[in-house]
């Protein structure tokens, strides 16, 4: 099963948050926002083994482990999970990814 997180990390230590991520086997792509140039946005994805068929008890175990690899380059993750079907990179429509309709 592919999970990915989405991480921002402060534009001076990107290089090695991400250089860390793609070390433990995550494709990353990044992307920087003109409204914020002082970030550096990261989906990381990879594929884990399907121990279980609870899809939270996946996602929440790979944003834990995702969390504690970046934490040292000061990078937050948002969220983790399987990317929606058709997600297109750092496009974010909340109903794709929580399953709910906007109200």
């Amino acid at each position: 099963m592919i999970i990915t997180a989405r991480i921002c990390f402060p534009a001076e230590d990107a290089e090695l948050g991400v250089a860390a991520l793609r070390e433990q086997g995550y494709s990353v792509l990044t992307h920087v926002f003109a409204d914020e140039p002082s970030y550096v946005f990261v989906e990381a994805s990879r594929d884990v083994p399907d121990i279980t068929t609870d899809v939270y008890a996946i996602s929440t175990s790979e944003l834990d482990a995702v969390s504690e690899l970046v934490e040292p380059f000061h990078g937050s993750v948002d969220d983790a999970g399987p990317p929606p079907v058709g997600h297109v990179p750092f496009e974010y429509e909340l109903s794709k990814w929580t399953g709910k309709a906007l109200s």
